[in-house]
């Protein structure tokens, strides 16, 4: 199996582009971050996010023997935790690094790490990773956002993601003391597409219509297509896009 990505990231409306994105296919890694709107420090936050789970992966993705540098979810299996470590060790650098203009800066982050086991998806926030299979579109992650929360817990709350409360995150990579990311294993099979993205694409276009586009055979123009759609239904953020396709078999369990 072969992963081949394509990544777009646009400013849009904004003055500045918090969003970062990675893309290390020789570490099977692929990422994309939103930093918290409306505070100093977003892109920085963002931007040390995917650089500390880089720089972790390329440090022990080898390593059979790993002393864990945090505390994490020790019932995971090797490839699983291995992301996981990544994710909450980003959230320690953040945490480490909240002070003075960056006080409360902080990030979203949606990954996914190729492994012998399948694709490992982890994110925490409300980026977004995406399967599309044979034109079937299929969410892989919950938004850690207010309204979702409510929305679990059967409070008619639907109404309110279009108001300022459907931007309000309850988890985020340095907002709190402790980060629980969801980590789950997706085994991908040839044809698949995979869409990594922040909000400002989720916020304005539909599911249905992000389906049509990812149908389009070339990765690179599926990207563009998707962050055009955005830009033209009037996005009010940063809009970062990563789409990857799977060629070959399926994944090896």
């Amino acid at each position: 199996m072969q992963l081949v990505s394509a990544l777009r990231s646009e400013v849009g409306p904004r003055e500045d582009n918090q969003d970062a994105a990675i893309s290390l296919p020789e570490l099977g890694l692929f990422a994309v971050a939103d930093g918290m709107g409306g505070y100093a420090g977003g892109g920085v936050a963002s931007r040390l996010a995917l650089e500390t789970m880089a720089e972790f992966l390329r440090a022990n993705v080898r390593d059979s023997d790993i002393t864990w540098p945090v505390a994490g979810d020790s019932s995971l299996e090797p490839p699983a935790r291995l992301l996981d470590a990544a994710i909450r060790l980003a959230h320690q650098r953040i945490r480490d690094a909240r002070q003075g203009l960056w006080s409360k800066m902080g990030t979203t982050v949606a990954a996914v790490a190729q492994s012998p086991r399948g694709l490992i998806v982890g994110h925490v926030g409300d980026s977004r990773v995406y399967r599309w299979r044979q034109g079937t579109l299929a969410r892989l992650t919950r938004d850690h956002t207010l309204v979702q929360d409510l929305i679990d817990a059967g409070v008619e709350s639907e109404g309110l993601a279009k108001t300022p409360l459907g931007h309000v995150l309850s988890r985020a990579l340095g907002a709190s003391e402790s980060v629980q990311a969801d980590i789950q294993i997706d085994e991908p099979l040839g044809g698949d597409r995979y869409l990594l993205c922040t909000d400002g694409l989720t916020g304005v276009v539909t599911e249905a219509r992000i389906a049509e586009l990812l149908r389009t055979p070339d990765v690179s123009l599926a990207a563009t297509m998707l962050v055009e759609e955005a830009l033209g239904r009037g996005t009010s953020d940063n809009v970062t896009v990563m789409v990857i396709g799977v060629e070959g078999e399926r994944t090896a369990a």
